[in-house]
């Protein structure tokens, strides 16, 4: 329990057994706010998310397999007395400003990203402003003033972030012109929040109290700042090693779409990228109802494709379109870029293929990046009229699991844990 917006409070209940763990103590149970805070005058109760960033009656989610309805959406389930309150998985919301994948062909959504560690060989301090680069070199309020002013020039083009810690430094930094245009792309699904919480936490060595609270601090942040389209509705855990179930748990409780990550075990990633695998309705509680998660595993880490990194700090050549220059490389580059994706496409059930364009810290001189993107892009599409069914585009994970979702394909399962990892 804590202090929480103007005269209101924050209160978490916990059961802490699992379901037919015990015949008496797994049994459902009832607070009465009323009668537990007998000496205050309790006027209202309304419950939220896990983390307290949305309305659980305003909340719609995304479900794959059993208690879906004929939209595939699960709607919460509706407490009739204020004050005798039960907690239960979230669910979930629409979306906003999503491109429309093309029937027929291979949908690539390019996903321009920067996965940017809130301490690690630095201090956060140094991360953020670019300091001791002899290090790491690595300066995050470079990357958020790059990416907003590429951004700002092309509507098509897509950013997606994760660290509240470090967004929340940048914007307080801001003009207020310059805030109203962050505003304006977040409204417009052009810059969108996924993971969201305070830093991309572990799942080995972590103890959900605080999982939960690194959330809760960052999706106010956001809700705060942003409103509803400000809120994640994916779950983007690409750096830990290994993955619990209880991290998809919390995710589900929280409303979240899907989950992302990159990292498990490597016989498990092969195993799942012959039998076409990789994504999967993910079980994440025996006890709770409304568990289901959709869960996808990243093809290539969550790095670009091998020579298609754009970025300052790479090596790989740019797209070099001028054909009275001796580098001239397009058709070589997009022929290479086809053929990656045709193999890619194997491994996936549906005709959409998520595609991390970015890799730790990139994006601190964007122009790079997205100048070559465009280029990318321009010529794969232009191959379509030779025959070619790749259809690229620039996207966000939610909008691929949206399209993922809309392709209604049977999914495999699972319950249990992604540990060991190797």
């Amino acid at each position: 329990m804590e202090p929480w917006k103007e005269d209101t409070v924050l209160i978490r209940f916990e059961h802490l057994f699992a379901k037919d763990e015990d015949t008496q103590y797994s049994l459902p149970v009832q607070i009465d706010f009323q009668h537990l805070f007998a000496d205050v005058n309790v006027v209202s109760v309304r419950e939220t998310t896990l983390a307290g960033n949305q309305w659980k009656e305003d909340s719609k989610r995304m479900v794959y397999g059993l208690g879906q309805n004929q939209q595939g959406i699960m709607s919460p389930n509706v407490v009739g007395n204020q004050f005798l309150v039960e907690l239960k998985p979230m669910e979930i919301r629409t979306y906003v400003g999503c491109p429309a994948p093309k029937e027929g062909m291979i949908n690539v959504h390019l996903v321009p990203h920067s996965h940017d560690d809130v301490g690690w060989l630095k201090t956060v301090d140094q991360y953020y402003y670019g300091s001791r680069n002899n290090i790491q070199k690595a300066g995050v309020q470079y990357i958020l003033d790059s990416v907003v002013h590429e951004l700002l020039k092309d509507p098509n083009r897509r950013f997606i972030y994760v660290e509240s810690a470090f967004f929340q430094k940048w914007y307080m930094e801001q003009t207020a012109e310059l805030q109203q245009q962050v505003q304006m792309l977040v409204e417009e699904g052009r810059l969108e929040f996924v993971g969201g919480a305070w830093s991309m936490n572990d799942e080995a060595a972590v103890h959900y109290h605080s999982v939960v609270d690194q959330f809760t601090w960052g999706l106010r942040f956001l809700n705060d700042t942003f409103g509803e389209c400000g809120r994640p509705r994916i779950g983007w855990q690409i750096d830990p090693f290994g993955h619990s179930r209880e991290q998809a748990s919390l995710f589900a409780q929280m409303g979240y779409d899907g989950l992302f990550f990159a990292r498990l075990d490597y016989q498990d990633k092969n195993n799942r990228m012959q039998k076409k695998t990789p994504e999967m309705v993910w079980y994440t509680s025996d006890s709770l109802e409304e568990n289901e998660l959709f869960t996808s595993v990243l093809y290539n880490h969550y790095s670009a494709p091998p020579g298609y990194c754009f970025d300052v700090l790479c090596n790989d050549d740019p797209m070099i379109d001028d054909q009275q220059s001796t580098d001239y490389n397009i058709k070589t580059k997009i022929d290479t870029f086809i053929t990656w994706l045709e193999k890619m496409a194997e491994s996936y059930r549906t005709n959409n293929l998520i595609l991390t364009m970015g890799d730790d810290f990139n994006y601190q001189n964007a122009v790079m990046n997205f100048k070559n993107m465009d280029k990318l892009i321009k010529y794969t599409n232009a191959r379509q009229s030779e025959g070619s069914k790749i259809n690229a585009f620039y996207s966000t994970p939610s909008c691929y699991v949206k399209a993922v979702h809309a392709a209604n394909v049977e999914l495999p399962t699972k319950s249990d844990d992604f540990f060991p990892y190797e």
